[in-house]
């Protein structure tokens, strides 16, 4: 085990998994009509409405840079349990 929570331990564990999970990773990041403020606000609330404390912690300072107020991150921060 890689010790990662969430499906970031399979994706790591697995190379024929993990080159494709990144891929579909990068392209729902960087290839939609979201703006960077959007799509670091829906990987929060994604993050937290599935508990993935990995996959928040490394988008909140991608949040902060895309200029979503600290309010509105400790807000959905708390959201998760």
């Amino acid at each position: 085990t890689t010790g990662l929570a969430g499906p970031f331990g399979v994706w790591l564990s697995v190379p024929g998994i993990a080159s494709p999970a990144q891929e579909l990773g990068r392209a729902c990041r960087y290839e939609t009509s979201l703006s960077f403020r959007e799509s670091e606000l829906i990987i929060l609330l994604t993050g937290a409405r599935f508990n993935s404390h990995t996959e928040f912690e490394i988008h909140r300072k991608e949040a902060e840079r895309a200029g979503l107020p600290d309010e509105l991150i400790n807000a959905i921060n708390s959201y998760r349990g």
